[in-house]
């Protein structure tokens, strides 16, 4: 499946923004980043619009714990980048 995600912390401009195939790998590199990113770091994922309801908690819940639950993660279903 297909992803956008951006990583985001509060009080800095920049953000990482990257697409790719959700893998293991991916989502454990997502979660490295959010660490880094510090206390307040923001996850935003989107996917695409035909992933159902059960894709969506599972990604979720995977993205959780890459981030070590340090960071707020949001994903929802769309067409573009975040």
């Amino acid at each position: 499946m297909e992803f956008w995600v951006r990583v985001s912390s509060p009080g800095r401009s920049n953000a990482l923004r990257c697409a790719g195939t959700l893998t293991p790998y991916s989502m454990e590199t997502i979660g490295q980043h959010a660490v880094l990113a510090g206390p307040g770091a923001r996850v935003h994922m989107v996917v695409p619009t035909g992933a159902s309801d059960a894709m969506l908690l599972r990604v979720r819940q995977q993205l959780d714990r890459a981030c070590r639950q340090r960071a707020e993660v949001f994903v929802r279903r769309g067409s573009h980048a975040v």
